[in-house]
């Protein structure tokens, strides 16, 4: 089906006379003009929205590397620590 909010050429109204429903019923071209602009509105929403979503992808996986970072060098110092044992304890003394 062709646009008819596009500008028209003389193919372009070939087209609009095959397709006579567009000539006899002007509603029908006006309903078929926002059909084609609620489209695109909702298409340039879900490449916001997918847009949106990638920079939240990007700040989670950060915060995801920053925290398994800490949480490695807690576990190294925790693994590392000396460890006491009861006759070093008395020893020491």
């Amino acid at each position: 089906m062709t646009d008819p909010t596009a500008p028209h050429t003389d193919a372009d109204r070939a087209d609009l006379l095959a397709e006579p429903r567009l000539v006899v019923e002007p509603g029908v071209a006006a309903r078929v003009a926002a059909v084609a602009k609620a489209r695109g509105r909702a298409q340039e929403q879900v490449k916001q929205a997918r847009e949106a979503i990638e920079q939240d992808k990007i700040l989670a996986q950060e915060g995801l590397q920053a925290e398994s970072a800490r949480l490695a060098t807690e576990i190294i110092r925790h693994v590392l620590r000396p460890v006491a044992t009861p006759g070093s304890a008395g020893a020491a003394r």
